[in-house]
């Protein structure tokens, strides 16, 4: 089985900012990205279609995303921009994308503020785990607000996987993780196992955090005899 974590950055933005407009998507089940093509790049498509014919709109929508979180400014967006598409993107189309999505979510923009200046006073941050970050002033700017989002995603991984591990030898099942990259795992088991296993990955690495993040984690699960039959 592979299991993806389903836009767990965005999902943990949201956590960390409380940003109303973005809390609201992933509470009710909405794809970040469709969103971000229909508000910001005024999509008028079917959802479908923007998963196929269209995809290199569902692209830029995801560069929007995920992109402008992390303080890149408007002309390495345009470079990414031009990569996705194979089309050219001036700076000031890319810029006019970034402040509409910061329009839209103002509660981000906040919380990057309010870090970069708790930063300055303490030099410090805690995940919502509990764990200290430190950082050097000179990424109080541009470098803090990743390193928590990357942080806070690598510990909800890791800790899923010391649980799922456990369970595993626990419920006595014949399955183990084999392979993590980035956000998604592999895991391998013996025929039969398939139901029991999958309901122990989907509580642990998602229906637990539901009282310590406040949106929903959501991984989603394909399963095959093999990495390639994802």
């Amino acid at each position: 089985a592979v299991v993806d974590y389903s836009q767990i950055e965005t999902r943990l933005i949201a956590h960390y900012s409380g940003d109303p407009v973005l809390s609201q998507i992933f509470r009710e089940g909405y794809d970040l990205y469709e969103y971000v093509a229909r508000e910001i790049l005024k999509y008028t498509g079917t959802s479908e279609d923007l998963k196929t014919k269209d995809k290199a709109i569902r692209a830029v929508a995801k560069e929007i995303a995920l992109s402008s979180f992390y303080g890149i400014g408007p002309d390495k967006f345009a470079y990414r921009l031009r990569l996705k598409t194979g089309k050219a993107t001036t700076s000031s189309e890319a810029k006019r994308y970034l402040n509409n999505y910061f329009d839209m979510l103002k509660g981000v923009v906040d919380f990057r503020k309010y870090l970069v200046q708790k930063l300055q006073e303490t030099g410090c941050y805690q995940t919502v785990f509990g764990r200290t970050l430190f950082f050097k002033p000179a990424e109080f700017v541009h470098l803090a607000f990743n390193k928590l989002i990357q942080c806070t995603g690598s510990d909800i991984n890791l800790y899923s996987q010391i649980d799922l591990d456990l369970y595993f030898k626990s419920a006595k099942l014949d399955a183990r993780c084999v392979h993590l990259v980035h956000d998604e795992a592999l895991f391998e088991y013996t025929d039969g196992y398939e139901e029991n296993v999958i309901q122990g990955i989907e509580y642990i690495m998602a229906e637990r955090y539901k009282k310590l993040i406040s949106v929903p984690i959501k991984v989603e699960i394909k399963t095959g005899e093999n990495w390639g039959c994802k």
